[in-house]
């Protein structure tokens, strides 16, 4: 689970991007602050006029009602078709012209009211003023162009129905005539009698409500300008420069905070100690510290930087691998990592050398015949090592070994690189020499390939006496720390733990490294017997 400090040494570690954030933002703020234009505001307030005329005092149902049709009116008026009409009017080509003067027209019901408020916004003051003058006439010819078309269609429609009511009642008056005298009571008389009765009472009503409606359509609702509006002679209020900038930083930080936390959200990778222990549920051995410089001799820091923080980092290292070793004893040590450029070969040199400072005697053999490294590291010839000792079993082995430079450390380098690696390290050939180099030292430190690109790592994992994975501080990702490891378990190598690589947080320690005094180096005669056939070369 991510902890508070994770998140600071995050925003710490991009702190630069969040600077270029805040003055990109405040730039943008700027910018645009500085490309607004000044715009003008007219105004005109609306009063919604009922059908029967322009009352101001109704009950509530009425109020609501009127509200409802507030908020239509104030739809239509700020429609298409009005602007287009106004446009037309003002003498443009049409609404689509406003917008190069920056035209906005915002029509709003005031609450509990039946007044609608009108403004208008244009880079133009003249132009904001005859338009917010010119909508509402729009409005009122378009509405008058819609209402003389229903009433035609109602006055059509009231005449087709009384044309029809009219011939029923013709209809039925002659059929009543041409009944005879005799049968005027008769049960026919009587039902045409009441059909003329029904029709002629069709007839008022079809009449009734053709005036009723022709009076509703005569009075209209509609709008007034109860407050005509004026010339805009100031700009509305704008943004301040400062205010602009402020906004314009804030937004960028805040937006670099979420992509920042974003990534270290979704970032899998191993970032701490706590992190590797439990991802790999095996003990972690030591942080070591970022080296400075890029050559690889700065990074033999054993060598040319013994009292910094990073060699100190390799001497916690070398003491909790002697704790490791108590219960048995640490004669073989592989050193891998699940992926290329993790500072497993750094490691590998600057562990050697802190062993061999303590009084150990040590054997560094680069068994990376893929991309060997440790050769560049101390400034040695890659001509002679192990390929050739694994090709040339008749030769001593101790004619392949050079020597470091440092009392104690033997190199056997990688050679010249072979076609078949993994089958050379399987050979009986490889197992010799690794029993050879167990017996002439305290301490034989091999360097392999990644353990998720080759099987050479693996081969030689099964035959040591421990294994330690390292792993390199947001790059190496859990799930491929995880494979590694699956991949060693299932070779039966002792995993004696792993390392963090290149850890920031141990920059800070700068604390001084005193001198310290060699152990003694335990070895059995034959040991030292092969030792000493191998010091001449050292």
């Amino acid at each position: 689970m991510p902890h508070l400090r994770d998140y600071v040494r995050t925003l710490a570690a991009q702190r630069w991007l969040l600077v270029a954030a805040v003055l990109a933002g405040a730039l943008l703020g700027l910018a645009w602050q500085q490309r607004q234009w000044p715009l003008y505001r007219a105004e005109a307030t609306l009063l919604l006029q009922s059908g029967a005329g322009a009352a101001l005092s109704e009950d509530y149902a009425m109020l609501l009602q009127r509200q409802h049709l507030a908020a239509t009116y104030a739809q239509l008026l700020s429609d298409w078709p009005v602007a287009e009409d106004a446009a037309h009017s003002l003498g443009l080509a049409g609404s689509d012209a406003w917008a190069d003067f920056g035209v906005r027209i915002r029509v709003e019901p005031v609450r509990d009211t039946s007044l609608l408020r009108l403004s208008v916004d244009s880079y133009d003051p003249n132009l904001a003023w005859d338009i917010a003058r010119t909508l509402p006439e729009a409005f009122a010819r378009l509405q008058a162009q819609a209402q003389a078309q229903r009433s035609a269609a109602l006055q059509r429609s009231f005449d087709a129905q009384m044309q029809a009511a009219a011939d029923d009642v013709a209809a039925t008056q002659r059929s009543l005539a041409q009944v005879a005298p005799s049968a005027a009571d008769s049960a026919e008389a009587r039902r045409l009698q009441q059909a003329l009765q029904r029709d002629r009472l069709t007839f008022d009503l079809l009449l009734r409500s053709r005036e009723q409606a022709r009076v509703a359509l005569l009075t209209p609702a509609g709008l007034m300008v109860i407050s005509p509006p004026r010339r805009p002679h100031a700009p509305l209020p704008t943004l301040s420069p400062a205010l602009a900038g402020l906004i314009g930083m804030t937004a960028g930080l805040l937006l670099a905070l979420a992509v920042v936390l974003l990534l270290h959200q979704l970032d899998d990778t191993i970032r701490r100690l706590d992190d590797l222990q439990a991802a790999l549920d095996i003990p972690a051995l030591a942080a070591l510290a970022a080296l400075d410089g890029e050559s690889p001799a700065q990074r033999v820091v054993m060598l040319h930087a013994p009292l910094s923080p990073a060699a100190e980092g390799y001497r916690v290292l070398r003491t909790n691998l002697q704790f490791s070793a108590v219960a048995r004893p640490l004669h073989t040590l592989l050193i891998t990592s699940a992926g290329p450029a993790e500072g497993k070969s750094t490691t590998a040199a600057n562990l050697a050398l802190a062993l061999a400072q303590a009084g150990r005697r040590v054997i560094l053999v680069d068994a990376d015949l893929r991309r060997p490294s440790q050769h560049r590291l101390f400034g040695k010839p890659n001509n002679l090592g192990l390929s050739a000792a694994l090709l040339h079993p008749t030769r001593p082995l101790p004619d392949f070994v050079c020597e470091s430079g440092v009392s104690g450390l033997g190199l056997l380098l990688a050679g010249p690189l072979p076609p078949n690696p993994a089958e050379l390290l399987a050979s009986r050939r490889m197992q010799q020499i690794v029993a050879d180099l167990a017996a002439a030292a305290d301490v034989v430190i091999f360097d392999t390939p990644p353990t998720l690109i080759a099987a050479d790592a693996l081969i030689l994992a099964a035959q040591m006496d421990g294994t330690i994975l390292v792993t390199d501080q947001g790059r190496t990702r859990r799930v491929l720390a995880q494979q590694a490891l699956a991949r060693l378990v299932a070779v039966r190598a002792r995993l004696l733990g792993a390392v963090l690589n290149r850890d920031a947080s141990q920059r800070g320690y700068d604390s001084p490294v005193y001198a310290e005094a060699p152990a003694p180096a335990l070895t059995s005669p034959a040991r030292r017997r092969l030792w000493w056939r191998i010091k001449p070369v050292v």
